[in-house]
């Protein structure tokens, strides 16, 4: 675990994103889920901008299963992976308003209120 920790994050961001990419486009790789994961959660264990970097990872990967969908029209790729892109950054924006400034907290308390809850 040691050798993992001085590896730089652009080559982990790049592995994560590889595993990912492989799991989701060929049939039975789907257990390279698991150390992808695990990727990811050292990339989000790091100091530095770690909401950004887990952002361009999923973007990516994003990007990367969704090609196919240039078959029907080349523009379909650049509208999925856009809104795709923009709903994953609205889910990130509610998750760093409610962990760095407390936003929902008086949501927290009502009975109705797991989606707020970690």
């Amino acid at each position: 675990m040691s050798s993992v920790k001085k590896t730089p994050i652009v080559i982990l961001m790049a592995l994560a994103l590889a595993l990912l990419t492989l799991a989701w486009t060929f049939p039975h790789l789907g257990v390279l889920i698991i150390p992808a994961f695990v990727l990811l959660l050292d990339i989000s264990k790091r100091s530095g901008p770690r909401y950004w970097r887990l952002y361009a990872v999923m973007a990516l990967w994003n990007a990367t299963t969704t090609y196919w969908i240039a078959n029907a029209h080349p523009l379909g790729v650049v509208a999925t992976v856009g809104i795709n892109g923009a709903w994953h950054l609205l889910c990130g924006l509610v998750f760093v308003l409610k962990k760095c400034f407390g936003v929902f907290r008086r949501f927290e308390r009502s009975a109705g209120s797991t989606f707020f809850r970690c």
